[in-house]
């Protein structure tokens, strides 16, 4: 499910649609890790900038919530329907699927270094190692390629690269970054 909201997302799907599948993808990628006993959530706010960390997580559940309790507030209206609320699930299941010792996908890999590269102000992953420093090297590279690219050039930049390493091949992450995000 997370793969399929990723492309989705990178194709300008309906927005509501990919926010309900990368949901789906994220409630049971939580169950496994609570199943666990515990989850990636605190790993993730050691990566966040602390003072990034309270709207982060406030974005991330906003629109969730809506749709989960529609049935209570049958008049209420979700207001600002953006595929860019969905970024946030994505990234956390990816997260979560880190943490559960899964080999990332192509399109998890992906999205991963095009998300961090969008939102760098978000993110502080440290640079104590060749391949972090390097990972940093690229998020900067990116971010100052596609910063003043529209929502949907970036997306177009996330969909055009799917398909180059599609025929190419891309590389796992990392066994030291996945370590870093665990």
């Amino acid at each position: 499910q997370i793969d399929a909201s990723i492309r989705m997302l990178f194709y300008e799907g309906d927005p509501i649609a990919v926010m309900t599948i990368s949901w789906a993808g994220f409630q049971i990628l939580r169950g496994l890790c609570d199943n666990r006993g515990g989850g990636p959530i605190d790993n993730i706010n050691t990566i966040l900038r602390p003072e990034m960390r309270a709207e982060f997580w406030r974005n991330a559940s906003a629109p969730h919530n809506y749709l989960k309790h529609a049935d209570r507030d049958a008049d209420d209206i979700l207001e600002n329907v953006s595929d860019e609320l969905c970024d946030i699930t994505i990234f956390i299941g990816i997260s979560m699927y880190i943490y559960l010792e899964n080999p990332l996908t192509l399109e998890m890999n992906l999205f991963f270094t095009w998300f961090t590269s969008i939102h760098p102000e978000l993110f502080d992953i440290p640079d104590t190692s060749p391949t972090l420093a390097a990972v940093k090297k690229l998020r900067d590279g990116l971010h100052e390629l596609i910063q003043s690219d529209t929502r949907s050039e970036k997306l177009e930049f996330g969909r055009m690269s799917l398909a180059y390493f599609e025929k190419h091949g891309i590389g796992q992450l990392s066994s030291e970054l996945e370590a870093a995000l665990k």
